[in-house]
């Protein structure tokens, strides 16, 4: 299962806010699926607007304090072992900002990073001007016993590999 954050306001033209709308689709594949099946799949959900259900249980959940919400959904260093996740992985792809975009008076960014997902082994690249920054974790529960340094050594190789 590949997710694929969606932003949400395109269900609200003229939209601007800070806060972060989005949610996810979730991609199923099967064996022998290729990128032409991906797309697909992920065009079909996304003309079925699946990243914004409406579930009846979340008129209800709604009504729990965030932090009870948030024990009850998130992986924690007591649960990592029991609870799965959804996704084996995320792809994000917030595609490449120009510097003006980022810059105003007395400020000229020099890089752009992603934020850590707390529970997940992630990976983020940005492009800001000509710069691409790439931002690699994982919990030491899922990086340990050398796993973290494989991950690493392999997308090593694969990048030396694009030029």
């Amino acid at each position: 299962m590949i997710a694929i954050p969606v932003d949400l306001r395109r269900h609200v033209p003229g939209l601007h806010s800070t806060c972060n709308a989005a949610s996810m689709v979730h991609v199923e594949l099967v064996a022998g699926d290729g990128p032409e099946q991906f797309r697909q799949k992920l065009r079909r959900l996304l003309q079925q607007q699946a990243e914004a259900p409406h579930l009846p249980i979340l008129d209800w959940l709604r009504l729990l304090p965030l932090p009870w919400f948030d024990r009850l959904v998130s992986r924690t260093p007591a649960n990592y072992r029991r609870r799965r996740l959804l996704e084996t992985a995320v792809i994000s792809n917030p595609g490449a900002f120009p510097r003006r975009a980022l810059a105003c008076p007395g400020f000229e960014p020099g890089a752009l990073f992603g934020l850590p997902i707390p529970g997940n082994a992630f990976c983020f690249m940005f492009g800001l001007g000509n710069r691409i920054e790439l931002t690699v974790g994982m919990p030491n529960v899922l990086g340990d016993e050398g796993r973290a340094e494989a991950l690493m050594a392999h997308l090593e190789r694969a990048l030396s590999q694009c030029g």
